[in-house]
């Protein structure tokens, strides 16, 4: 059953695979997650999905390329 948008089920349609016909409003209802692979998490923000990816990416760049200047200039021979 849909609840606010979001798929429920009880324990006794889920382990006998009849999520989306469970009508059973007297048990406890469990939260079904969304088919397929999960979003990947934000390596800066930490959100599923990013609200932000453009900056982020950005952010990200800047960081790797001041971490390999920084790396370039400890190797410099003398």
């Amino acid at each position: 059953m849909l609840i606010d948008g979001e798929k429920w089920a009880c324990e006794a349609c889920v382990r006998g695979h009849r999520v989306t016909t469970c009508k059973h409003h007297d048990r406890p209802l469990i939260r079904i997650n969304r088919k397929g692979r999960p979003f990947s998490t934000c390596s800066v923000c930490h959100n599923t999905p990013c609200p932000t990816p453009e900056e982020h990416t950005k952010l990200k760049r800047e960081a790797e390329a001041k971490s390999s200047s920084k790396v370039q200039c400890d190797q410099a021979p003398l």
